[in-house]
């Protein structure tokens, strides 16, 4: 049974099922067979109906705006968040963090926009994905950028100070 329906059968149904999907979705545990993946405890769906409840907003904006919304990294088990590089005290591992893909300049600014109006107070500027999560338990406001594999674009890094100012109202 997909996330989703575990979910939906558990009475959260003011999630909607695109963003939830794509919260629990890893192709990633599904090559490497990490079932725990697919089974998180009450706690982290708990958390879950949280962020996904923000997100939901923003991807109404996104879509209102033209552009897509597609989640590249949400929830993670503790074995997937290892495999892929994730850092100990990640948000991902709680079911409080979603990475979102942008194409674009101007598809980046307006998924900024749209997360700091749904009340984000920690971003990350990636390569190609901005970072939220609503995890009160690591610093806040927050706004980074990074390096090595996921380095952010120049025009991105610029924004950083700016972004972080808004994070603070």
């Amino acid at each position: 049974m997909q996330l989703s329906q575990q979910l939906t059968l558990a009475n959260f149904t003011i999630l909607t099922d695109d963003v939830l999907h794509q919260l629990g979705e890893s192709p990633t545990a599904v090559k490497l067979k990490y079932k725990e993946q697919f089974n998180p405890p009450p706690s982290i769906v708990a958390n879950m109906q949280k962020l996904s409840s923000k997100l939901d907003i923003v991807a109404m904006k996104m879509k209102a705006s033209g552009y897509g919304f597609d989640i590249t990294s949400g929830y993670r088990c503790e074995r997937l968040n290892t495999a892929v590089g994730g850092k100990k005290n990640s948000a991902h591992v709680r079911g409080l963090a979603a990475d979102i893909r942008f194409t674009n300049q101007q598809h980046a600014k307006e998924l900024i926009d749209a997360l700091i109006a749904a009340g984000f107070k920690r971003i990350g500027l990636g390569s190609s994905f901005i970072h939220a999560d609503i995890d009160n338990t690591l610093p806040q406001p927050a706004c980074w950028l990074y390096s090595a594999k996921f380095k952010t674009p120049a025009w991105l890094a610029a924004w950083e100070k700016n972004i972080e100012s808004q994070l603070k109202n």
